[in-house]
């Protein structure tokens, strides 16, 4: 099957708090073992600066036999509401509704959440409620406390550069003393809330195991350069903990946050070499075969 065999279809979900949109990707013939994959965005500006690996992504995987499922979460891209008034349990529901969507509409019963950064915590927090039987996860957020610090900074960059302060924010403390005071702060863009900063803090993928099996991509630098710290930890966490974990690096650069678009070629290829893993699958996934690289 090849990228040409692929169709799109954009069209929009009733979520709970407004109205979605979707772009299905899919394979002009169902194959007998086609699985419904819900891809879990990004946040903030990561979302833009990923669209274009995502897309080829998923058109890798729908070029293997599956159907994609590309959703704006409530208050970003083209879905409805502002992206101030989204919220973490929001989103977790979002996903609910495309799960529902792939199994009452497309009927199909296996499911993979495939989350990408903070997408990954939000595969990680809806997989039981969407009944998803594989994770694929491309550069979790392991901490949220360390990304949300991150996003602050982007915030005090712009308004050194620009010569502004920071609306009384000096450094990243008194943002988030703000933000705990119910004020919006603007970053990149974006009116980050406080319930939001509150939800994001709250994140620790280490303190949280699948129950499902996981395909892990962490994207290097160099093909030499290990984990991070920070992945290995946790990726340890989880394999004692008894979930099943595959991970692999991808060389290629940071392309979530690079000032130019970016495209990782080896994660688009790593998603349709297991596109056609799953193709040759039979059933549910359940537990993955000792041949597929169980520790």
């Amino acid at each position: 099957m090849s990228a040409e065999s692929v169709d799109w279809q954009p069209h929009f979900l009733a979520g709970p708090q407004g109205a979605l949109f979707a772009l299905h990707v899919y394979p002009s013939e169902r194959h007998v073992n086609t699985r419904g994959v819900i891809f879990c965005a990004p946040f903030a500006e990561e979302l833009n600066k990923t669209r274009r690996t995502v897309r080829l992504a998923a058109t890798a995987l729908a070029a293997a036999g599956h159907e994609v499922l590309i959703v704006d979460l409530y208050g970003t891209g083209d879905s409805e509401g502002e992206f101030a008034a989204a919220s973490w349990p929001g989103w977790v529901e979002d996903l609910q509704v495309a799960a529902t969507w792939m199994r009452e509409v497309r009927g199909l019963e296996h499911l993979v959440l495939w989350g990408l950064r903070t997408g990954a915590v939000l595969a990680v927090a809806a997989a039981e409620a969407a009944k998803a039987e594989r994770l694929l996860l491309w550069q979790p957020v392991v901490k949220g406390k360390t990304f949300v610090t991150s996003f602050l900074r982007m915030r005090l960059v712009a308004d050194r550069l620009a010569g502004d302060e920071v609306d009384g924010g000096q450094n990243t403390g008194e943002l988030r003393e703000l933000l705990a005071a119910g004020q919006r702060v603007e970053i990149g863009g974006y009116a980050f809330s406080g319930a939001m900063c509150e939800s994001l803090d709250a994140l620790d993928l280490v303190k949280v195991a699948p129950t499902v099996p996981v395909h892990w991509a962490e994207v290097v630098a160099a093909g030499e350069r290990p984990f991070s710290p920070a992945s290995r930890k946790l990726i340890g966490v989880w394999d004692a903990a008894g979930v099943w974990v595959e991970d692999e690096k991808v060389v290629g650069p940071s392309f979530w946050s690079t000032p130019e678009i970016a495209i990782s070629h080896g994660l688009i290829d790593h998603c349709g070499e297991l596109g056609k893993g799953w193709r040759e699958a039979r059933g549910s996934f359940g537990r993955p075969p000792i041949d597929m690289g169980s520790p």
